[in-house]
C-alpha cells in the first residue's frame, strides 16, 4: 500500500490517506531502494510491480489517487493511458527533472515526459556490457551515467560513440543527484578483523570508470522532444584506483583517486 501522512495535523496511528494494493499482489514488495519512490510536481512517483514487469506508478500527492497519463493513440481517434514501463528488474533508479521522468536500469535507459506522455525515449545497453551506475548527474543538455567496470573491456574507449557525433565534451552542470546502485551489486570490503575498525579506508575504489553520455537537448527547432542518444563515452582510469564519490561542476568533473590526488576531468566546451 501507499500511505500518506500529513505531518502539519495531531499524529495518529492511521495515515490520511491510503491506496490499497490488489489482494494478494503486494506491487510495492521489491522496491528498497531510496530512489525507488519520488515527490515531484503534485505526483508521487512508486516503483510497482503487475506480475510480469516493473512499472512506475503516478499519484495525485494530495488525494493520493492514480493519476492518468494519456496520449493519442496512433491511430489518432482515441486517448490511451500511458504505462511507465521500467522493464523485468527491480534493479532500476528513478530520477526527475521538471517533467522528466529518468529510468535507469542495468540494460537501458529510459526517459518520460509526464507532461506530454507521448515524447518517451528509449536507449538500450550492450548486453555484453551491462550497467553498474553508481551515479547519475544531470545537467541542462547531457544526463551522464557513473558506470563502474568490475573488469577492463574494450568497448569503453575515449572518443565518440560509434553512431554518434563529436565528443561534446563533459558538460553537466548542476549538482548531482544522490549516489544510486540500479545495476548489479556493489564490490564490498571483506568484514575487518575483531578488533580493528570496520572499512578505515573509505569506500572501495574501482580500476576504472566510463561517464556515459546521453543528450536531453531537443531533436530540432520543429521537434521539441528530448535526443536520448549516447553521444559520448569517456573511459576514465587511475592505476592507484578511484573513489566513487564525483562531484559534477559547470564545465567537468572532480573525482578522488585511491592515492589521495585530487583529479579534474575538464569537459571540451569552451
Amino acid at each position: 500500500r501507499l500511505c500518506l501522512k500529513d505531518l502539519y495535523k495531531p499524529w495518529g496511528d492511521s495515515p490520511e490517506k491510503e491506496v490499497l494494493a490488489n489482494p494478494g499482489l503486494p506491487p510495492f514488495g521489491g522496491a528498497t531502494q531510496p530512489d525507488q519512490l519520488l515527490i515531484s510536481e503534485g505526483r508521487i512517483l512508486a516503483l510497482a510491480d503487475n506480475g510480469s514487469e516493473k512499472y512506475v506508478r503516478v499519484h495525485s500527492l494530495e488525494t493520493g489517487q492514480p493519476v492518468p497519463l494519456r496520449y493519442r493513440s496512433p491511430q489518432g481517434d482515441q486517448d490511451v493511458d500511458r504505462i511507465l514501463s521500467t522493464g523485468k528488474s527491480w534493479g532500476v533508479s528513478l530520477r526527475v527533472v521538471g517533467p522528466h521522468l529518468y529510468v535507469v536500469g542495468p540494460d537501458a535507459v529510459i526517459s518520460y515526459n509526464l507532461d506530454r506522455p507521448a515524447e518517451t525515449w528509449t536507449s538500450t545497453v550492450d548486453p555484453t556490457s551491462p550497467l553498474n551506475v553508481r551515479d547519475m548527474f544531470i545537467g541542462q543538455e547531457f544526463l551522464v551515467l557513473l558506470d563502474e567496470r568490475v573488469t577492463d573491456d574494450a568497448e569503453g574507449a575515449e572518443g565518440a560513440a560509434p553512431d554518434g557525433p563529436a565528443a561534446p565534451g563533459v558538460p553537466a552542470q548542476g549538482k548531482p543527484a544522490p549516489a544510486t546502485q540500479p545495476a548489479g551489486a556493489v564490490p564490498q570490503q571483506a568484514p575487518a578483523p575483531a578488533g580493528q575498525p570496520a572499512n578505515p579506508a573509505g569506500p572501495v575504489p574501482a580500476a576504472q570508470y566510463r561517464l556515459q553520455i546521453f543528450g536531453r537537448y531537443l531533436v530540432s527547432e520543429t521537434n521539441p522532444v528530448e535526443s536520448g542518444r549516447l553521444d559520448f563515452v569517456q573511459k576514465v582510469t587511475d592505476p592507484a584506483g578511484i573513489n566513487p564519490t564525483w562531484q559534477a561542476t559547470d564545465g567537468g568533473f572532480y573525482y578522488l583517486s585511491a592515492d589521495g590526488k585530487l583529479h579534474m576531468l575538464k569537459g571540451s566546451r569552451n
